[in-house]
């Protein structure tokens, strides 16, 4: 099993095998633009495509894809675990959903054990709700983009590569008055880098909004799968009060209305994000299991 560094050029070949999927995992865009945070690796053999990425101190393994769902994962599995073995010492794998889970279980069963990552599970919202914002539990959010439209005019843009050296002084500005842990904030900007410039090839909508002519907010989304939007970025000066859940509703409404579902992806166990995501009450989370080998 011969692994590589993602690139551009492994995106019709990492489509091909991940298409078709509501978790964040099977967006190229999603593991590209992280790439270097992750030491992301991908790697073909006998009909199944294999990631390899660090996770914290450890390397570990996204569950094997294959095209075919129905098609035996058992050969894949043994192989991912002879590689890991091999070459690490113990084996691991993130990000299996309740669909992969089963599959596993069905074909080898007993073999491993799969415990729940609740941190890695990802947020889908009924996009209508988003939209609407409708009801009591919503109240919050109305009366923030309520006061936020009383208090200022934005004016709405698509991202283009005119609003990219703005966007990326806003994101400098963003970790310069946070708590974020300066490393942290580093690999955040690459990332937003590889998102601004690449954003066309990766299939991505952006959308920017300005106060006073300047950047105050942009965000960056990509159609998932037929009935399924997932957003990737969402960044908002800290202190223009409801210019989140506006930017929020703002970009759905002007890209994605005719969309079943957002992906918000995970909130990574960080508590104020948790918060935050939970606020907007999900229509369910897509599961994230480990795969890890049982007592035998």
């Amino acid at each position: 099993m011969e692994f590589r560094p993602l690139t551009l050029a492994d995106q019709e070949l990492f489509e091909h095998y991940a298409r078709g999927s509501r978790q964040s995992e099977s967006s190229f865009a999603n593991l590209y633009i992280w790439q270097h945070n992750s030491d992301t690796q991908i790697a073909e053999e006998d009909g199944a495509m294999f990631v390899l990425f660090r996770s914290g101190s450890r390397y570990a393994m996204l569950p094997p894809f294959t095209v075919d769902r129905k098609a035996p994962i058992a050969p894949h599995m043994r192989a991912a675990e002879r590689f890991m073995l091999d070459q690490f010492g113990s084996f691991h794998m993130k990000c299996a959903t309740d669909e992969t889970v089963r599959r596993i279980s069905w074909e080898m069963p007993g073999r491993y054990r799969f415990p729940y990552d609740r941190d890695n599970s990802d947020y889908v919202y009924n996009t209508e709700d988003l939209l609407e914002l409708p009801g009591k539990r919503y109240h919050g959010k109305r009366n923030h983009i309520s006061a936020f439209l009383r208090a200022h005019s934005p004016v709405l843009a698509d991202y283009t590569p005119e609003y990219r050296d703005a966007c990326l002084l806003m994101q400098d500005d963003w970790a310069r008055t946070g708590q974020d842990d300066p490393m942290e904030a580093d690999e955040e900007y690459i990332s937003i880098l590889k998102a601004l410039d690449d954003y066309e090839t990766l299939g991505l909508r952006g959308m920017v909004v300005l106060l006073d002519g300047q950047v105050a907010a942009f965000t960056f989304g990509e159609q998932l799968t037929d009935d399924t939007v997932l957003i990737h970025i969402e960044k908002a000066q800290r202190d223009v009060n409801g210019m989140f859940p506006y930017i929020n509703q703002a970009f759905l409404k002007r890209n994605w209305s005719g969309s079943r579902y957002v992906n918000r992806e995970e909130d990574m166990g960080i508590p104020g994000m948790r918060k935050a995501k939970e606020s907007y009450h999900p229509a369910f989370l897509v599961d994230k299991f480990d795969v890890v080998l049982g007592d035998r």
